[in-house]
């Protein structure tokens, strides 16, 4: 890690990126970071360290939100329709991409037939191992609501209840 101009060094660590891609998947790219640096002993994780990670990562690899999220190749993000619930470990909402939390939404309410959005995000929070609803977390559920919303996964009734279409 300490020097990624060495191509065996680069070989190393972008192994080690798309095993954690394949692992994790899709996974925000400082958690990444994070399981890689610490994979190779690495504690302190800086910004441009990050960006060194960051370059490494192959253009193969399908990214969203910005290259944010990095997909495994077996996922096509526009099609995903799975979530990773979470008992032991608290995963925080922005570290979730929008894709699996629209579908943690989809598969909530296609469970009880609607909900009110306060609800609704609420119930999600609890699916990724969170107990409160922040301001940022909503802002984040909210941009999934309303990407799967625009995408016909989930329709809002006139009365504010979210249902599936």
């Amino acid at each position: 890690m300490d020097n990624l101009s060495q191509s065996g060094n680069k070989r190393l660590v972008t192994a080690a990126l798309v095993e954690g891609i394949n692992a994790e998947g899709p996974i925000h790219l400082e958690r990444l970071a994070r399981a890689v640096a610490a994979a190779f002993e690495v504690r302190k994780l800086s910004p441009h360290r990050v960006s060194d990670i960051r370059a490494l990562i192959p253009k193969s690899v399908t990214s969203t939100e910005d290259d944010t999220f990095w997909w495994p190749a077996r996922f096509d993000p526009d099609h995903w329709a799975e979530f990773r619930s979470s008992d032991s470990e608290i995963r925080a909402t922005e570290h979730i991409s929008l894709r699996e939390i629209a579908n943690a939404m989809v598969a909530l309410v296609g469970a009880d037939g609607g909900r009110g959005e306060d609800d609704l995000y609420a119930v999600t929070r609890q699916v990724f191992g969170g107990r409160k609803v922040t301001p940022a977390a909503r802002s984040r559920m909210s941009k999934a609501l309303g990407e799967a919303v625009a995408s016909g996964r989930l329709a809002m009734t006139p009365d504010g209840t979210i249902r599936l279409p």
